[in-house]
């Protein structure tokens, strides 16, 4: 196709369409020669020709680094240009030009599209969304269609609160929370108050398990929010309840809250026990987040565990140590709970709990528990 000579206002637009039409359509296993591109610019009503659609692209190439990097001048993009850092690259083997993201590896963006998929918190409608239009946005087609068709991820149940994302902004809120302050400087004006929120929260029941209803028949909570977090697929918020009985800081899944509220002139409370709190050793101890009294616990597994154990607890202030030609102990601090002592039938008679002895003696009723229920048969 030839092109029209003469000024032409719309040429101006061109070397972006380029951009664009070899975002979308090539990849390094797809190119286009510059024939190709032309008439595909042409489809907007701009003339263009082979030659030019390669000036166009050493011009693309040289205004991406330019971007992406402030302490380069043209100059300099120019030279790495010609050294082969290109955006558009061309192929010589297939004569054809593809669009390769020098900042962004697609399988980084397939991992991303993955993890969106695996969360939990995330509703279904809201994942494909965000894969649609935030991860496959700067990728070709024949990726999109890649990612799309080769992400497997068991099912699961997933939250049914579509409104996840307002109770994520209203919690972040209130704990950023700023009050003026009775000062001159302009700087330091303003105070960080944290405020206090209130909610719902919602638990399924047998009579209809297709929707969740509000706990303690719509009982309302009041608690100092800290910390949000990610856990298992789930997104936690770690609060401090005063009017809790027993442990006061306590894990509430996000998705299961309901009408959250901050409440004005309410500061935040429970600084000091959270500022204790390790969090990551508080994400790997409390098991299943589920809350319980924290106790310094001696386990012995077998060797081949090994693997599972730290996985489980980590390293940070943990100690292994080796008991016999086949098995370790691990001591750790763990949250007692009903979710601990399953985690540990899991395994079998390949974990024993060898300190301390109110610990032992607590799994061992539990087991004792388990076995009354199928001693006598039920009618």
């Amino acid at each position: 196709m030839e092109e029209k000579k003469g000024r032409q206002n719309d040429q101006k637009l061109k070397a972006f369409l380029i951009l664009n039409w070899l975002q979308k359509k090539t990849d390094k296993n797809h190119v286009l020669n510059a024939t190709e591109i032309a008439d595909a610019i042409s489809t907007y009503g701009i003339s263009a020709e082979r030659r030019s659609v390669g000036r166009d692209i050493v011009a693309i190439n040289e205004a991406v680094l330019l971007a992406q990097e402030e302490a380069l001048d043209v100059e300099e993009a120019h030279t790495l240009v010609e050294d082969g850092q290109e955006t558009i690259v061309y192929d010589p083997v297939r004569k054809g030009y593809y669009y390769d993201n020098l900042f962004c590896d697609f399988e980084d963006i397939r991992l991303v599209a993955e993890c969106i998929y695996a969360a939990k918190f995330i509703d279904e409608k809201r994942a494909e969304k965000m894969i649609e239009e935030i991860v496959c946005k700067n990728i070709s087609e024949y990726q999109k269609e890649e990612i799309l068709r080769d992400i497997f991820v068991t099912d699961r149940v997933r939250t049914s609160n579509t409104q996840l994302y307002r109770i994520i902004q209203t919690i972040t809120e209130a704990m950023r929370h700023r009050v003026e302050d009775d000062k001159d400087d302009i700087k330091n004006k303003y105070k960080h108050r944290p405020e206090q929120i209130s909610f719902q929260y919602m638990t399924y029941t047998l009579e209809d398990l297709s929707k969740q209803v509000e706990r303690g028949h719509g009982a309302e909570y009041v608690v100092s929010p800290h910390r949000l977090m990610v856990c298992d697929g789930n997104y936690y918020l770690l609060a401090y309840n005063a009017k809790a009985k027993h442990d006061k800081v306590l894990m509430y899944r996000v998705d299961r809250m309901k009408d959250v509220k901050r409440i004005r002139d309410s500061e935040r409370e429970g600084h000091q026990e959270v500022s204790k709190i390790d969090l990551e050793t508080y994400t790997k101890t409390h098991f299943g987040m589920f809350s319980g009294e924290g106790e310094n616990v001696t386990l012995r597994f077998t060797n081949n565990l090994l693997d599972a154990v730290v996985d489980r607890f980590g390293t940070k202030g943990v100690i292994y140590q080796a008991h016999d030609s086949k098995h370790f102990t691990v001591t750790t601090k763990v949250y007692l709970s009903q979710q601990f002592y399953g985690w540990l039938f899991g395994f079998g008679n390949r974990v024993k709990i060898m300190s301390p002895a109110n610990v032992k003696r607590e799994y061992a009723e539990q087991l004792q528990k388990l076995i009354g229920m199928y001693e006598h048969q039920e009618q």
